[in-house]
C-alpha cells in the first residue's frame, strides 16, 4: 500500500524530536511511536468536554463573585459595564493589559460592548491569576476578591479549602495541563488520567451535578483505556504498512473512578 505520508515528510513538517518524545525502546517499529502520537491527539480532543466545562464555569464563578464584592464601589467604566473596565482600574498592568487586548477584539460594533462579550474573550489564566494574593482584601485599590469569594464562587469546596492559595494552587494546576495540551505537548505520560480527574473534582467545587454528569459522559477515561495498540492501524495506514482505511475506534463511556490513578506507558 501506497503511503499517504512518507515518516520523512512527517518528521519534516512536525520535526524529528517531537515525533521522538512517543517513542520508547521496546517499540517494534516506527509506528508504534506514531501510534502513540495519533493517542495523544485523541486525548487532547476527549479532554475538550470537561476543560470546556471547567474553564467556562470558573470564569463565571469567579467574574459573578467580583461584580458582588465591588458592587458598592464609586467607579466609572471606559467602555464596557463592568468592574473589569473600571477607570481606574482594579487589575493589575498585567491583567489591565488582557483587558485592553480583549476589549480591541470586541470591535466597534456596540452589541459587542457587553461583560459577557469581555469576559470571552479573556483566557484562563486570566482568571486564575485573579486568585494570587494581590487580589484579596490586603491590596486596597484592587476588587479584593478573597477570602470572601472564598463563599461566592466555591461553595461546594471540601471543608478544608479555607483559603485563596488552596484555590489558586487548584486551578493553576489545571492551567498548566491546559497549556500542554493548547501547546501540542504530549499528555499521554503525563498522568492524564489524574489530571482529568483533577478536572472534574475542581468543577465539582462549583457545580456538583455539571461534574456529575462529565462523570458519566466524558470520553476521556475510554480513550485513555483504548490505549495506543488502538490507533496503530491508522498508524500503518499513514505510512503505508495498513490494508485499509479505518474508522476511529468507538470508545465506550463510563465514570471515571475516584481513586483510580493508572498510568500506561
Amino acid at each position: 500500500m501506497q503511503p499517504l505520508v512518507s515518516m520523512a515528510a512527517l518528521e519534516r513538517s512536525l520535526s524529528r524530536e517531537r515525533l521522538a518524545a512517543y517513542r520508547l525502546p521496546g517499540d517494534r517499529d516506527e509506528c508504534d511511536g506514531l501510534a502513540r502520537y495519533v493517542w495523544n491527539l485523541a486525548l487532547a480532543g476527549a479532554l475538550l468536554p470537561s476543560m470546556h466545562a471547567l474553564e467556562i464555569a470558573f470564569r463565571n464563578e469567579v467574574n459573578r463573585a467580583a461584580t458582588r464584592l465591588t458592587a458598592n464601589r464609586a467607579y466609572r467604566h471606559d467602555r464596557v459595564a463592568s468592574w473589569l473596565d473600571a477607570r481606574p482600574s482594579m487589575l493589575l498592568p498585567h491583567e489591565a493589559d488582557k483587558v485592553e487586548r480583549a476589549k480591541a477584539q470586541l470591535g466597534a460594533d456596540p452589541r459587542s460592548q457587553t461583560e459577557g462579550h469581555l469576559i470571552a474573550k479573556l483566557d484562563f489564566g486570566f482568571w486564575v491569576a485573579l486568585c494570587r494574593e494581590p487580589y484579596a482584601d490586603s491590596r486596597a485599590v484592587g476588587p479584593r476578591l478573597w477570602p470572601r469569594a472564598l463563599e461566592l464562587a466555591f461553595r461546594h469546596r471540601p471543608p478544608g479549602v479555607t483559603t485563596r492559595a488552596q484555590i489558586f494552587h487548584q486551578f493553576d494546576r489545571i492551567r498548566k495541563f491546559r497549556n500542554r495540551v493548547a501547546h501540542h505537548e504530549p499528555i499521554w505520560d503525563r498522568g492524564y488520567v489524574a489530571e482529568h480527574a483533577h478536572v472534574l473534582e475542581s468543577l465539582a467545587w462549583m457545580s456538583p451535578k455539571l461534574a456529575e454528569a462529565l462523570r458519566h459522559t466524558s470520553p476521556a477515561p475510554a480513550t485513555f483505556d483504548a490505549g495506543p495498540a488502538a490507533f496503530r492501524a491508522h498508524a500503518e495506514r499513514i505510512v503505508g504498512k495498513g490494508t485499509d482505511v479505518l474508522a476511529i475506534p468507538e470508545l465506550s463511556i463510563r465514570p471515571v473512578a475516584a481513586d483510580r490513578a493508572k498510568q500506561v506507558r
